[in-house]
């Protein structure tokens, strides 16, 4: 949910693979995409898309390896990560290539993702029918913050709350965007499921007062370490590689931060 940034390195190499299964098909080094009318007229036995990622050029492998993305950056829960043994994410076309085959190498297209987001949600959905949050390009985490609608004054239950998504500049213009990947990916559904992670967070900020956390350091055998991050471990995680990473971070903040946790716009 973090954008993936890469440095020149890893733009130069991921490059080097995908020009390897152009198929002799002519290609706009500048927009990062076959020519059209080149592409319609050639005759080949597999797409260039369908050549990379075919199992035994391993390429695919590669690519993905470069790109180290270890959560998919549409759900943030499920892993992507890349092993040798044959494990690696799905590259979902962000713009399907049914419909635009002249990007289906291009690398801002090919979002490293899970097969829930990639093949049982996306599909083929045009995604330029309505605007989403390419993650090349955007970064969902900048946009839209993890919050609780809270029922009952009891949010220890699970049944008393629900976790939903709260917009940090509700005048931004790309909120609409966050809006359509949280509706396509099912994003709101998903994590109710992840509500005890939400429990434990606040056990910990409910249990542990000011008082109990003086007595705990002073048991501690380390004076000064930082009882926070034990108790809210996730709170300043790397949310590409940390499955539930925003959640996590994010809920923790509120209870460190002593924010509303009622919230008007989820």
């Amino acid at each position: 949910m973090k954008q993936i940034k890469l440095n020149s390195e890893q733009i130069k190499q991921t490059k080097a693979i995908l020009k390897n299964y152009r198929n002799g098909v002519e290609y706009d080094e500048d927009n990062d995409c076959f020519d059209k009318v080149d592409l319609e007229k050639s005759v080949v036995e597999t797409t260039p898309y369908n050549s990379f990622s075919n199992s035994r050029t391993k390429d695919a492998y590669k690519l993905a390896k470069i790109l180290d993305v270890s959560v998919c950056p549409y759900c943030n829960e499920n892993y992507t990560y890349t092993m040798k043994s044959g494990f690696r994410p799905e590259f979902d076309h962000f713009l399907p290539k049914s419909k635009y085959p002249a990007l289906q190498l291009s690398l801002y297209n090919l979002v490293p993702s899970c097969h829930t987001c990639n093949s049982t949600l996306k599909g083929q959905k045009d995604f330029r029918q309505e605007p989403h949050l390419n993650p090349y390009k955007m970064d969902f985490d900048s946009i839209v913050r993890f919050a609780i609608n809270i029922k009952d004054t009891n949010y220890l239950n699970e049944d008393n709350f629900e976790i939903c998504f709260a917009y940090k500049d509700m005048d931004f213009p790309d909120n609409e965007s966050a809006k359509n990947n949280i509706k396509d990916f099912k994003l709101k559904e998903r994590y109710q499921f992840h509500k005890d992670e939400v429990v434990k967070l606040a056990k910990a900020a409910k249990y542990y007062t000011s008082y109990k956390k003086k007595e705990i350091n002073e048991l501690l055998s380390e004076p000064g370490l930082p009882l926070v991050s034990i108790l809210f471990p996730d709170k300043d995680c790397e949310i590409n590689k940390t499955s539930l990473g925003k959640l996590k971070r994010d809920i923790s903040n509120f209870f460190l931060e002593k924010e509303n946790l009622l919230t008007n716009n989820c």
